[in-house]
């Protein structure tokens, strides 16, 4: 999921993959999961883990209202672990900065 600079609103593209991940998780049915929030660098750390922690828990939300009755909890990692692009060359910043505002999911059956 992709997330609105400074917010936990998904990106036109978040909205779409977060309808993927509800239809998943609708097929699959795991038992639990955990959503993992990040950001982007710009902003103090304190305020990126708060940041980070909203995006899991709006996605946690967006997946309860979709369906998904499984346990779920949230993580904030704020900027602590930037996404791995295969070629940071290929990408200028604000891209690198766009593919860390996400939500990652662990799932455990």
């Amino acid at each position: 999921m992709r997330y609105v600079f400074g917010t936990a609103e998904f990106t036109p593209d978040g909205l779409v993959s977060a309808k993927d991940l509800s239809e998943c998780l609708k097929s699959v049915k795991p038992k639990t999961i955990t959503l993992i929030g990040h950001t982007d660098p710009v902003g103090t750390a304190q305020a990126n883990r708060a940041l980070s922690l909203e995006r899991a828990d709006a996605l946690a939300q967006y997946l309860v209202a979709e369906g998904y009755a499984g346990e779920w909890t949230t993580v904030g990692k704020g900027e602590d672990e930037p996404f791995k692009a295969d070629d940071v060359s290929a990408y200028d910043e604000e891209t690198l900065n766009q593919m860390n505002r996400r939500v990652e999911v662990d799932v455990e059956n």
